[in-house]
């Protein structure tokens, strides 16, 4: 059995995918019934994330008021990452949003604190990336402010 796929390509190479288990072909090469069957499947399958949207669901609201409260929310949404909680998509604007609320939680020491600022960049993320949720984290940050 070849350690990679015999298939040949025009440039005259050798295909360098691991070949089917019983098979010297990977699974883009391979003429046989079952392989055309598992490609056709994952054709369809396509981009689809396969998320769990009961994972999200169970996320409780809570104020995020210390950077311990927002490291300890980190850690679950990295958690719920890696287990395929949630697509790497929501994790990606989960972080950005997080580092954002560090930001406004903890500026760097050298830099003088302009909340106002930092309230509009918050602002300007999510309008240009989750308009969606603007109203939501506006009210928010109203609660915040009372």
């Amino acid at each position: 059995m070849a350690e990679t796929c015999a298939f040949i390509k025009s440039d005259g190479t050798r295909c360098r995918a691991h070949p089917l288990t019983g098979d010297q072909f990977c699974l883009s090469h391979s003429p046989s019934p079952k392989a055309k069957e598992i490609k056709a499947a994952a054709v369809k399958k396509g981009g689809r994330v396969r998320t769990k949207p009961e994972a999200i669901l169970e996320w409780q609201r809570r104020p995020i008021d210390t950077t311990e409260d927002l490291r300890l929310a980190l850690s679950q949404i990295l958690n719920a990452g890696m287990s395929g909680a949630i697509s790497t998509s929501q994790l990606s604007s989960l972080a950005s949003v997080a580092n954002v609320l560090f930001k406004l939680l903890e500026p760097p020491k050298d830099e003088v604190s302009d909340p106002g600022r930092l309230r509009l960049q918050v602002m300007r993320f999510f309008e240009e990336r989750h308009p969606e949720l603007l109203t939501e984290f506006s009210t928010y940050l109203g609660e915040i402010d009372e």
